[in-house]
């Protein structure tokens, strides 16, 4: 059962006070103000301006076979941290990022090797699709404040002179990618979508071990000491949204593999084809699902 949404900011106001710089999210974000609407046939007032209309978002798809998702009712966001938007009754979070300033297509290396989703910068830009200078635990408490659940990340066991993967858990949710193509036009695509096999092409997370997976809400771990606060791990690591498994992403894949090439061999490069150039703007869409 989910709890009541005046809970959900107390659950993150609380996991706030346990960090050093803990503040408590903004009370806009619990209660949004919805604009009124003007009754049909009122002629605005003088220097009064018409209210925007939403943006049409198009969702992306060109994976053989399956059919784009239909578009998502209009959303109202509050920001909640800076760089970090909720709509709590829709259980929706945004956050800010740009594509990573070393995502370009090299003839002389084709293969650029994926290893997270989002990180911060100066951490993992390398083997990131997008870099976002977001606090991650900013962004825990935006979760729990719109009432999604963490469980742990993934981690590795040593048994029997082998490492056994344990996968992550956590409440499902989607992840999406929200930016301007080079029509101007609003696009929205899964992730996924920019990610192949290095050797058959296919796109990740939808055939074999991951057919039916998905991300989850990891939530990373705390670290504390005996004279010191707790230390958000993310927050350090810099990993926001994981592909392989650090032990300490926000948002993590549901099935664990190492990004040790000792212990799985890099498989997943990216898909340049269609993708923005460096440094675009990206708002990364979380939503979560139902159980």
């Amino acid at each position: 059962m989910r709890r009541p949404k005046g809970s959900c900011l107390m659950v993150a106001a609380a996991f706030l006070a346990m960090l050093p710089w803990g503040c408590a999210p903004s009370r806009d974000a619990v209660q949004p103000p919805r604009a009124a609407s003007r009754p049909a046939g009122e002629v605005p007032r003088e220097n009064e301006a018409e209210p925007e209309a939403p943006a049409q978002v198009r969702i992306a798809s060109d994976q053989p076979g399956r059919e784009a998702p239909e578009p998502p009712p209009e959303l109202e966001f509050h920001e909640m941290f800076p760089g970090v938007r909720a709509d709590i009754a829709a259980r929706v979070i945004e956050f800010d990022a740009r594509t990573s300033p070393l995502l370009v297509a090299d003839p002389q290396a084709p293969n650029f090797y994926i290893e997270t989703i989002v990180c911060l910068p100066d951490t993992r830009e390398h083997e990131s699709l997008l870099v976002s200078e977001i606090r991650p635990s900013h962004l825990h408490a935006a979760l729990l404040a719109a009432g999604f659940v963490p469980g742990a990340p993934g981690l590795f066991k040593f048994e029997n002179n082998r490492f056994v993967p344990v996968d992550p858990t956590g409440d499902r949710l989607s992840v999406e990618f929200v930016f301007k193509g080079p029509d101007g036009a609003e696009r929205a695509i899964d992730p996924r979508e920019w990610i192949a096999h290095h050797t058959t092409g296919a796109l990740f997370g939808f055939d074999g071990p991951d057919d039916g997976r998905g991300w989850v809400f990891a939530g990373s771990i705390i670290r504390t000491g005996p004279t010191r606060a707790g230390v958000y791990e993310a927050d350090g690591v810099g990993v926001v949204v994981g592909l392989c498994c650090f032990g300490s992403e926000v948002i993590a894949w549901s099935r664990a593999f190492s990004h040790d090439a000792s212990i799985d061999e890099p498989e997943w490069i990216a898909r340049f084809a269609d993708m923005p150039a460096p440094e675009t703007p990206v708002r990364v869409r979380l939503r979560l699902l139902s159980k």
